[in-house]
């Protein structure tokens, strides 16, 4: 990489500190911790007067140019820290560099440089609002974990959103980009405060609680070519009211739907040949369900809870066995009770 004017001069520097004794393998500038790694300047700390430093500056933190990465848990638990600015120079952020500095409100990447941020960059950092993610490539897990975010945009840069990436942050809508690779476990678990999310339609498979305790859904749009609903992704998605599921749908799993307290009806794809255990467990408000006859496994208490009346089975040409076999699934899995109306093609 292109090292800056600033880097450089900070090499002459240290090198006359070790020659006159005055430094080691760390060297201390501007009250920053600074150490050499593979050639290149990083911060792996601060001094205790950095604080006052940061309270005259307003608590606005450039980090300097002569900074080429920023180690782990660098500025962990920094007081007095609102505003941070991190310039191109820096090419690497380490892993909770930036937790727990609960007064930080606002971060912006100079530059066009791609970025990855690590495992819980920003965790914790309670009252963080803005940051802008245009050059952003990879989210590690955690990383926004328990922020204040209310509105984020993904770029087709972005690649990947780790592990509980946005867990409980007051997100309103999240556009996923069509260029994601990977989505992980629970990446925007808790947002109570999220409205609508659409999904990239390259996702085969929605992961587990993806959208868990989301309790202010009302709007989903899967992908086209989705194959799999993940355990819990939706579990106590409480005004989620409908829901469109795609023809290539194959498996829901584990408590995927439970406690969807508005869901009135849902049309099961004809694709459709597995429903696990509890999937849909406590949706009061269900009362109709249209389904296709390729259905083979339904686990029990998969529809405990509901308050189903009416079954549409779309037999189009399937035969009588089929049929009478699809009725004995239902009627095992509770779905068939006293009073249910069947309906048929």
């Amino acid at each position: 990489m292109r090292r800056t004017r600033e880097a450089e001069q900070l090499d002459v520097y240290y090198n006359n500190m070790l020659l006159m004794g005055y430094a080691d393998e760390k060297l201390t500038l501007d009250n920053l911790v600074l150490k050499k790694r593979n050639g290149l300047w990083g911060v792996v700390g601060y001094t205790p007067d950095f604080n006052t430093d940061l309270i005259n500056n307003n608590g606005i933190l450039k980090i300097p140019k002569y900074v080429e990465w920023i180690g782990d848990g660098a500025f962990i638990q920094l007081k007095d820290l609102k505003k941070l600015i991190i310039p191109t120079t820096v090419y690497a952020l380490g892993k909770c560099a930036f937790q727990y500095c609960d007064e930080l409100t606002d971060v912006t990447f100079l530059g066009k440089r791609p970025r990855k941020i690590p495992a819980e960059l920003f965790r914790d950092c309670v009252r963080l609002t803005n940051i802008n993610l245009d050059y952003v490539t990879s989210i590690d897990n955690l990383a926004f974990s328990n922020c204040k975010l209310k509105n984020v945009t993904f770029t087709d840069n972005l690649k990947k959103i780790g592990n509980y990436a946005f867990e409980n942050n007051p997100l309103l809508k999240v556009v996923l980009p069509n260029n994601l690779d990977e989505l992980g476990t629970g990446a925007f678990n808790a947002c109570w405060n999220l409205k609508k999310i659409v999904f990239n339609q390259t996702l085969k498979k929605i992961p587990v609680k993806t959208c868990n305790d989301c309790t202010q859904l009302i709007s989903v749009l899967l992908p086209q070519h989705l194959e799999v609903i993940g355990a819990s992704a939706f579990y106590g998605c409480s005004a989620l009211e409908q829901l469109y599921l795609p023809n290539t749908l194959k498996r829901i799993e584990a408590c995927a739907f439970k406690g969807c307290l508005s869901l009135k009806a849902i049309l099961l794809p004809d694709n459709l040949n597995r429903i696990d255990y509890v999937s849909f467990a406590d949706c009061a408000a269900l009362q109709k369900i249209s389904i296709g006859t390729i259905l083979k496994t339904l686990e029990p208490r998969a529809f405990e809870g509901t308050n189903i009346k009416e079954v549409h089975i779309r037999a189009n040409s399937a035969s009588k066995e089929t049929i009478k076999g699809l009725r004995k699934l239902l009627l095992n899995g509770g779905v068939l009770k006293k009073g249910t109306k069947v309906l048929g093609d």
